[in-house]
């Protein structure tokens, strides 16, 4: 969930550099490059043409490899081994994060109003940034006076006010979105070429209607893994929003 790359001692990645709390998804390709790099950092292309020369001669049975040759080969095996694992881990935790990307997605198309219905018009109180003040008591206190003969400070006794702030508010309000229509009155030209008035369902509120039936499909399918991770997404806006 990180994508800073932690290796073992064999050079395998440990961490996946899927991302799951950001928004970039990858490909197939871009994910083979990336793991073709991580085995290009470990083994150099002098290694892996050691390698094919060692592995062509065992086969063939010709000269027999050093106890280096031999040992590269064993690495590169367990090595190869793990990036399996760690492949099957990138290509999970990618798919993943489309379908949490995708569910996000379908909430917030959910979430804006429906063009059929609209708005109604509605009210809220703000700050202005403005405040009233208001004596509300007195606290006792002390202030310097005088000095005496002695030349000692002198303090008497004074009535504190205490004052509380209230906030101005003020009433905003925000305008009503009128619902569209729900049919349309058209030029439809038929197969003859003739063109006539007809009532026909309005293509936006047909369209808006539709990518909420898809959406809502998106979040009623959702799968548990899914859902765990769009609450771990959201702590972690709230605990950066803190």
């Amino acid at each position: 969930m990180t994508n800073e790359t932690v290796y073992n001692n064999l050079g395998t990645p440990q961490t996946s550099f899927i991302d799951l709390m950001g928004s970039i998804t990858f490909t197939e390709p871009q994910i083979s490059k990336r793991m073709r790099a991580y085995e290009i950092r470990v083994f150099s292309s002098r290694d892996q043409e050691i390698m094919n020369r060692v592995t062509t001669g065992l086969s063939l049975d010709m000269k027999p490899a050093s106890p280096d040759e031999l040992a590269l080969v064993g690495w590169f095996g367990m090595f190869m081994e793990e990036m399996i694992a760690y492949g099957i881990q990138v290509r999970a935790d990618n798919d993943l994060l489309k379908r949490t990307l995708n569910y996000e997605k379908a909430l917030e198309r959910l979430e804006m109003y429906i063009l059929s219905e609209g708005v109604p018009e509605f009210s809220y109180e703000q700050e202005t940034g403005e405040y009233t003040e208001e004596i509300t008591g007195y606290s006792e206190g002390t202030k310097f006076s005088h000095y005496d003969e002695n030349l000692e400070p002198i303090y008497e006794t004074v009535q504190i006010p205490i004052i509380e702030y209230t906030p101005i508010m003020e009433t905003i309000t925000v305008p009503a979105i009128e619902p569209l229509e729900l049919t349309i009155t058209a030029n439809v030209t038929d197969e003859n070429d003739i063109t006539t008035e007809e009532v026909i369902p309005n293509p936006i509120v047909t369209k808006d209607l539709e990518e909420r039936i898809d959406a809502q499909l998106v979040v009623d399918g959702a799968e548990e893994d899914v859902l765990e991770l769009v609450l771990l997404r959201k702590q972690k806006d709230i605990n950066e929003e803190g």
